[in-house]
């Protein structure tokens, strides 16, 4: 796991979340093998045949060990729900770096990584010792870069990141329950507030701890679950939209033509995403920009109401 921590944050690695994800996953593997074994639980693969137990081997010989799914799954397994969706989501989205190019997925999956490893540090101290712990192996990150809240958008907005990794992504987290969403032991969201120093000593301090139950944290936290809300049009909902705000002529032809023109259905111009299912979903921005394309076309659209 410090492997996979000082990889990611190497600023000379072009692929580090792809490289955090395969070794944490180890990691996470060997930590619960060492778990089952303190446990005395055969965490082996094996088979019945004839009513004996034939414990399973690789094809070099190997005893064939449980893989992190199966660890997961086994009533015995000490994580809870939270560190185990976390898992799973890092899992599935280990599959998909594997074996393909992911694009910049750094942003889109940063507050799923950092929870992988806080998670991981906790888990080894609760199960084996505070001695173990991982977290005085690392000090604070330094930011280079400052951003406005509109530069950062410009930044993140863009990253030019697979369209099907992406709707992985997003599929994974509309499935996950709201309570383990907000979990920060399934993603862990930190917000940087840029402030005034009030008092001396203030200017010292480079993260600041927001108790919860407060008006910040509230307000904070609604930020961060309207992430997961992210509305999303497929076209015959986009043309809805537009008849209903009183563009009764807008066509599906004409939505065609429209995001043809805009060539909206570019990952890197940000007005949608093609999910799981293969199917193309747009973002609340294209569903703004074509209201605002309709208005500027009087009343060409506005004619006789059709059925």
């Amino acid at each position: 796991m410090i492997s996979a921590i000082q990889s990611y944050n190497n600023p000379r690695v072009s692929f580090r979340s792809e490289i955090f994800v395969v070794l944490s996953m180890i990691a996470w593997t060997y930590l619960l093998h060492a778990y089952y074994r303190k446990q005395n639980i055969s965490y082996y693969y094996y088979s019945i045949k004839d009513g004996v137990y034939v414990v399973e081997k690789t094809a070099a010989g190997q005893l064939k060990l449980w893989d992190l799914a199966k660890c997961l799954r086994e009533q015995q397994c000490p994580l809870d729900d939270a560190t185990k969706a976390n898992l799973d989501f890092i899992l599935n989205l280990r599959h998909e770096v594997e074996h393909r190019s992911t694009g910049n997925i750094d942003q889109k999956v940063a507050s799923k990584l950092q929870a992988t490893a806080l998670n991981f540090n906790t888990t080894l101290a609760k199960l084996f010792g505070s001695e173990y712990r991982i977290d005085t192996e690392f000090g604070v990150a330094i930011q280079m870069a400052s951003f406005a809240q509109d530069q950062a958008k410009a930044l993140y907005g863009n990253a030019d990141i697979l369209p099907t990794i992406e709707g992985v992504i997003d599929d994974y987290d509309r499935g996950v329950p709201d309570d383990i969403y907000r979990d920060v032991r399934y993603a862990f969201k930190i917000v940087f507030v840029e402030q005034a120093c009030n008092r001396e000593g203030q200017a010292d301090q480079v993260v600041t701890f927001v108790r919860a139950g407060t008006e910040t944290a509230d307000s904070i936290q609604r930020v961060l679950v309207r992430e997961k809300e992210k509305p999303k049009y497929k076209p015959s909902s986009i043309v809805k939209e537009m008849r209903r705000a009183g563009f009764h002529r807008f066509s599906l032809h004409h939505h065609t033509e429209l995001w043809k023109r805009y060539d909206a259905k570019n990952p890197k111009n940000g007005y949608g995403v093609l999910l799981s299912d293969s199917q193309w979903y747009f973002y609340e921005n294209w569903l703004e920009l074509v209201k605002h394309e309709l208005e500027a076309a009087g009343d060409q659209y506005r004619n006789a109401r059709i059925a």
